[in-house]
C-alpha cells in the first residue's frame, strides 16, 4: 500500500524528536520507515538539504510540502499532500502514517490496521486508528461529559465508551481528502489500537515513549 508519513525535520517543544536518537541510534522516524518496509513509503516534509538525505538514507520516495503548510492548519496540509497525489491514483487507498507514537507498533501489527483501513476503503468509508476511552469525563467546571453525577452514577463499564484519536495511522483516498478538506470522511471506521499509543509531543512524553518501547524491546534484543 501506498504510505505517506509527513513530518518536520526540525520542532521546538519536544526539539527534534522525529529525527534525534530514539532507540539503538535510531530516531522514532527511522522506526516508522523499519516497521513499514514492506509497503510503498513516501516521506513528506518541507525541502532541506536534510530530509532528501534523509530519504535517500532511508531508501524511500520524498514528497515536497508546500511552505505555507508549516504555519497552516491541518486541512491545508491534506490538501496540500492530496493534490501532490498522481490523479491516477485519487480512487486508491493512501495510509497516513505519524511518526510520534512508536510505542503503538510495539503492542500491535501495523500491516494489521493497514489491511482493515483498506477494506473500509473499499466499501465507501474512511478509517482512522483510535484509543477506546471507558473513563468518567468531567468538563472544565467538573460536571460529567459522559456519566450522570449522583443517583444515576453508572459503573465504567456500563457507560458509553468514548474514543480518543491519537494520530497513529488514517486510511483514506485522495479523493476524499480533497472533497471533504480534511484527512479521512466523515463518520469513518476506527480501527481500536491495543495499549496506549502515546503520542510525543513534549520531552517528558519523549523520556516516557522511549523507556517503554525500550522495555517492549527487550525480548528480541
Amino acid at each position: 500500500m501506498k504510505v505517506i508519513i509527513p513530518y518536520r525535520e526540525k520542532s521546538d517543544r519536544c526539539v527534534n524528536k522525529n529525527t534525534r536518537e530514539f532507540f539503538k541510534g535510531r530516531s522514532i522516524l527511522d522506526l516508522s520507515v523499519e516497521h513499514l518496509k514492506d509497503h510503498d513509503v513516501t516521506l513528506a516534509c518541507l525541502p532541506s538539504p536534510s530530509s532528501t538525505k534523509r530519504a535517500i538514507d532511508l531508501n524511500v520516495k520524498q514528497m515536497t510540502l508546500s511552505a505555507h503548510t508549516s504555519t497552516g492548519s491541518w486541512s491545508e496540509l491534506a490538501i496540500d499532500i492530496a493534490e501532490k497525489i498522481d490523479l491516477c491514483e485519487h480512487e486508491e487507498p493512501v495510509a497516513f502514517v505519524y511518526c510520534t507514537c512508536p510505542v503503538f507498533y510495539k503492542l500491535n501489527l501495523v500491516n494489521d490496521f493497514l489491511l482493515r483501513g483498506k477494506e473500509a476503503v473499499e466499501s465507501g468509508k474512511s478509517a482512522i486508528v483510535v484509543e477506546s476511552l471507558r473513563h468518567y469525563i468531567v468538563d472544565e467546571n467538573m460536571k460529567g461529559v459522559n456519566f450522570e453525577q449522583g443517583e444515576g452514577h453508572k459503573y465504567s463499564q456500563s457507560i458509553l465508551k468514548w474514543y480518543s484519536i491519537p494520530g497513529v495511522l488514517t486510511v483514506t483516498t485522495p479523493e476524499d481528502m480533497l472533497k471533504h478538506k480534511y484527512w479521512y470522511s466523515p463518520a469513518p471506521t476506527p480501527l481500536e489500537a491495543v495499549g496506549p499509543c502515546l503520542d510525543i509531543d513534549t520531552e517528558e512524553d519523549f523520556k516516557i515513549a522511549k523507556t517503554i518501547y525500550a522495555t517492549l524491546s527487550q525480548d528480541i534484543l
